[in-house]
């Protein structure tokens, strides 16, 4: 008989990651062969992927509790009572959620020195406690999912990282504008909307893959069997593209994500349907700025030469934040409109009819020669 044995062990994430012999790559997921457990303010839950981010400026965050945290400027924490970028603190009035319960920074050290640093993707939740304070680990494809949904669409979301379960409560959130920890008390709400949009023929497929184990392959596979049983899809969402895996590797992560890219373009021509799917930015070069550029799309630009019909989005510590449409090959692009997101319930509204144009410096000049310099 084959016994198991459960080894409970706390380690530094730093620690993990040299034990696991993660190698050290930029972007890197990998998704361990052993149990591993996180504690989460809904109690430990398991990690799904462990993975090192790309190269930006790391910073030391002192706490008045004597933690010390090592991230970015751009990690979220729970501050006053929703989530806010470390540099958008206010050191001296905000309060940070703890595993134990609140304290405040003392002192934020920069040091100017980009490094790779350490993160994870959890099973069913969004948070983890790292160093005992309270981190964030997209609601906004699940937004354009719920309201096809509520034009009576077909709608297909394919996710490759959080778990089906998750996916389901934040479309509940949408459909009902009821934030996530409420849910459990508004149980006959969201039974009368499923109703409603069955009634309305809006039909939803979850379909859950691990990171980097599917490719576009397996969601046509998919695809194929869903439309021989007579369900065919309106919308296609991938969450998201660049957690696939290509078909054929080319041996250079920016050559693979292109390929993938390609490849979510054929489904899309071959299935006679809209995919969409979201993907990263540089997070280093958006300090002074209020939107997000083409030229700002991490690993290939060729993301952007691929796709029909491109938007960014940018959001501060506050609720208003800004849409910029990079690229519109059905109409005028180069817009910016003000956008107000509720990611408790799921909404995003744009606030003005009409976009605006944005003071671009020679933005077209540039993302030319970017793009010319990798060719």
């Amino acid at each position: 008989m084959l016994k198991t044995r459960i080894v409970k062990k706390t380690v530094k994430i730093k620690q993990l990651f040299d034990y696991l012999k993660i190698p050290e790559k930029e972007n890197f997921v990998f998704s361990s062969p052993i149990m591993l457990n996180v504690k989460t303010p809904y109690g430990y839950k398991k990690i799904k992927n462990l993975f090192r981010t790309e190269k930006q400026n790391s910073v030391s965050i002192y706490f008045k509790n004597n933690k010390v945290l090592e991230t970015s400027l751009n990690h979220l924490l729970l501050v006053n009572g929703e989530w806010k970028a470390v540099k958008d603190i206010d050191i001296e009035n905000d309060i940070i959620e703890t595993e134990t319960g609140h304290t405040k920074i003392k002192h934020i050290h920069e040091k100017n020195k980009d490094v790779m640093l350490y993160d994870m993707t959890v099973e069913d939740v969004q948070c983890y406690y790292s160093s005992g304070i309270l981190s964030h680990n997209s609601w906004v494809l699940m937004a354009i999912g719920n309201h096809a949904l509520t034009l009576g669409k077909t709608v297909f979301h394919y996710t490759l990282e959080l778990s089906e379960v998750v996916n389901i409560k934040r479309y509940y959130c949408a459909m009902t504008k009821t934030p996530v920890k409420k849910l459990s008390n508004n149980i006959n709400e969201i039974i009368n909307k499923i109703e409603e949009y069955k009634n309305n023929n809006g039909t939803l497929i979850i379909k859950e893959y691990p990171t980097k184990r599917a490719t576009v392959d397996t969601l046509a596979a998919h695809i194929d069997m869903s439309i021989n049983n007579g369900l065919k899809p309106d919308m296609i969402i991938v969450d998201y593209g660049d957690l696939l895996r290509p078909s054929k590797s080319y041996g250079e992560k920016r050559l693979d994500v292109g390929s993938i890219f390609e490849e979510l373009r054929g489904i899309a021509v071959e299935y006679d349907v809209p995919v969409v799917t979201a993907t990263q930015a540089n997070r280093t070069n958006l300090n002074d700025r209020e939107y997000v550029r083409g030229e700002d799309v991490s690993e290939d630009y060729s993301k952007i030469m691929i796709s029909d019909f491109i938007f960014s989005i940018f959001k501060n510590n506050s609720d208003i934040g800004n849409i910029y449409v990079i690229k519109n090959r059905f109409g005028k692009d180069k817009l910016l409109y003000k956008t107000s997101f509720n990611f408790d319930e799921g909404s995003v509204e744009i606030l003005n009819d009409e976009g605006k144009e944005p003071v671009v410096d020679s933005d077209k000049e540039r993302i030319k020669k970017r793009y010319l310099n990798k060719m």
